[in-house]
């Protein structure tokens, strides 16, 4: 009977042992299929995570992009390969047209912008990046150009350096001074004096603050994207001529001229429309101009009378006599039928490739 006993005990352990091994083994397997299902989840999350972080590089691929491209009318030079950003010397880091991969916010996130024609002022701009887990996303950005003629400032000095006579320091423009006005309708937001930095541009502004001069309206000063004044002229067709085409007036109201002149002397100028300087350009006698006035160098006013409704722009400008600018969009609309003027780019689209 003891012996019965003992091996149904012994049958109930055995059992009991058997249950538990399978009762253990039964949690490790789902707490290993557990394990698998939270690490594939977090793969997949980190995966996903990867995915949107380098569609985010390629969007800042873009606006990096957008950020260095030039005004101008077309895109027919960035395409080319030859020119088409604000420094035409050092287009990099971006490929437009040369260059590699940027890497943002660094390794191994980066991404690579191209060029490529997209139809008349358009240019479609392809930034294809990389993230972390190999991830890779592309976005494809249809750029076009502003409706209105860039005009960040009634007056811009690319380099920031402005220098005014001293005998014109502290006079009204009506008495020989230096007058800028960028007052323009609600919702503009140029700047008194424009530069291609910030800092040229304050260097600017507080010369002619020191000077007296009378600034009013806009912000004090703003940052002007470069671009090659003398190239633009010549790839519009003007044809170059002497500044003493200039002692005529040109143009009129409703029928704007545009010239292209070779820097020197100007024994005035007169009219309506745009006229572009391929060099450094003085300016004498009456000064009476509605429109755009872009110079490749320095801009030297020696008027007996100056005021010019428009823009003004050159890499520095020289006041020996006085001069009132005012920033005009209606005077920069009339002179556009006359030669397109430059426009800054501007995003239309963006898709996913």
């Amino acid at each position: 009977m003891r012996s019965v006993v003992r091996a149904a005990r012994d049958h109930e352990r055995g059992s009991a042992l058997v249950a538990s091994i399978l009762i253990l083994a039964l949690v490790a397997a789902v707490t290993a299929a557990t394990l698998w299902l939270t690490r594939s989840e977090l793969w997949v999350a980190g995966s996903a995570r990867a995915f949107l972080q380098a569609r985010y590089s390629a969007e800042a691929g873009v606006w990096h992009a957008l950020a260095l491209l030039s005004p101008g009318t077309d895109f027919a030079a960035l395409v080319a390969g030859t020119g088409g950003v604000s420094d035409p010397a050092a287009p990099g880091p971006l490929p437009l047209p040369g260059g590699g991969l940027v890497a943002f916010p660094g390794p191994p996130f980066g991404y690579v912008v191209t060029a490529h024609a997209a139809g008349f002022e358009r240019v479609r701009l392809r930034s294809s990046a990389t993230a972390v887990r190999g991830a890779r996303r592309s976005v494809d950005a249809t750029v076009g150009r502003e409706a209105s003629a860039y005009a960040p400032a009634p007056l811009v000095a690319l380099s920031g350096r402005i220098a005014v006579a001293p005998a014109l320091e502290g006079l009204a423009p009506e008495a020989g001074g230096v007058g800028l006005d960028a007052t323009v309708p609600a919702g503009g937001n140029q700047a008194i004096v424009a530069a291609a930095s910030l800092a040229d541009a304050e260097l600017a502004r507080a010369t002619l603050a020191a000077a007296g001069a009378r600034l009013a309206g806009g912000a004090p000063g703003g940052r002007a994207r470069p671009f090659d004044v003398a190239r633009f002229a010549r790839d519009a067709g003007l044809a170059e001529d002497s500044p003493a085409v200039l002692a005529s007036t040109q143009g009129a109201a409703g029928a704007p001229a545009a010239l292209l002149v070779t820097g020197g002397g100007a024994p005035r100028l007169a009219g309506h429309g745009v006229l572009f300087a391929s060099g450094g350009l003085e300016l004498a006698g009456d000064v009476a101009w509605r429109g755009a006035l872009y110079v490749a160098g320095e801009l030297r006013i020696a008027a007996t009378s100056c005021r010019i409704d428009g823009l003004v722009w050159a890499d520095e400008v020289s006041f020996v006599s006085g001069c009132d600018v005012r920033l005009d969009p209606a005077a920069l609309a009339e002179a556009d039928p006359a030669l397109r003027l430059p426009r800054r780019p501007t995003l239309l689209a963006l898709d996913d490739p």
